[in-house]
């Protein structure tokens, strides 16, 4: 789905990632989002980013309609779709109309290009803008478009998703030779063990995990193994009534409730009940003893 809203002098627009791409038309942000968003996260987004436009796919209509009332900045709605919608305006039929001549404008390159909501993991997820060239080196850096600079070029330093290394391995690196290529680091999502393998393999470099966030950047120490991929776990301190549940049972169903109360990717895949959960004398949860509990 797609949204538009005032950044400092530009709109921003929210948008589905099955439309996402490098845009950069002049004076929209980009706020792209998967479909399986819920009414509710779609609400939150909406209203965080003040978004004046939305364009979705026919899948999210009404989700987008059962909130719609509660954004009163949304002035245009989008529909990607062949079908007609009340209130929607057709992106195919104005596409087609459109002249395809039209004049460029220069944009900076610190110029705001789009905005990603985080994932929420500890509140509602929050913004995080991307820049003209921010994005745009995110764009270029995938895929067989990475190994000719790779290759060419004395870089020193390759950090990508785990998605990028594995389309990399696809390539039977073995025939390539990095001009000058010492680290590599990926984060942001699970690696899968065999990538890992594969990337040893082929380019006899070690791939290394790495964790970034404003003012804060870390990796795992040369020599340290690398876990694989972790899933969400919830960990469930049970309310009297529902001590006597069947654990099976009551963890399927908070699944599904997860699944109906937010983007379904989001529900925990491991579900363990526990007396109590380690708390700091503050009342904050030890999250630490938690993933070491999980660890073993």
């Amino acid at each position: 789905m797609l949204k538009v809203t005032k950044l400092a002098r530009s709109p921003s627009f929210h948008s589905p990632q099955s439309t996402q791409g490098p845009p950069s038309f002049p004076g929209l942000v980009f706020t792209p989002g998967t479909t399986q968003l819920t009414a509710k996260d779609i609400l939150h987004w909406l209203q965080a980013s003040k978004a004046r436009c939305t364009v979705a796919s026919e899948e999210v209509i009404p989700a987008v309609e059962s909130i719609v009332s509660e954004c009163p900045g949304l002035k245009t709605k989008f529909l990607l779709s062949p079908h007609s919608q009340n209130r929607w305006l057709s992106f195919q039929e104005l596409f087609q109309t459109t002249s395809a001549e039209h004049s460029c404008v220069e944009t900076g390159i610190q110029e705001p290009m789009a905005i990603y909501f985080a994932s929420g993991t500890t509140g509602s997820p929050k913004m995080v803008q991307h820049s003209q060239s921010s994005l745009r080196i995110g764009y270029t850096l995938c895929g067989s478009s990475i190994i000719q600079p790779l290759t060419t070029y004395p870089i020193t330093t390759l950090c990508s998703a785990p998605t990028v290394y594995w389309m990399l391995v696809l390539k039977d690196l073995k025939r390539c030779k990095f001009k000058k290529l010492p680290h590599c680091l990926m984060g942001g999502e699970p690696l899968n063990p065999e990538v890992l393998e594969q990337w040893k393999v082929q380019t006899g470099l070690m791939l290394y995990e790495g964790y970034g966030q404003t003012g804060i950047i870390c990796a795992n120490q040369k020599g340290q193994e690398i876990k694989p991929g972790s899933v969400v776990k919830a960990f469930v301190v049970l309310s009297a009534p529902f001590k006597s549940s069947n654990p099976e049972k009551l963890t399927l169903e908070l699944q599904d409730h997860v699944k109906k109360s937010t983007a379904p990717y989001k529900y925990p895949r491991k579900v363990e009940f526990v007396k109590e959960l380690p708390k700091m004398i503050t009342g904050k949860i030890k999250r630490n003893v938690l993933r070491d509990h999980e660890w073993g």
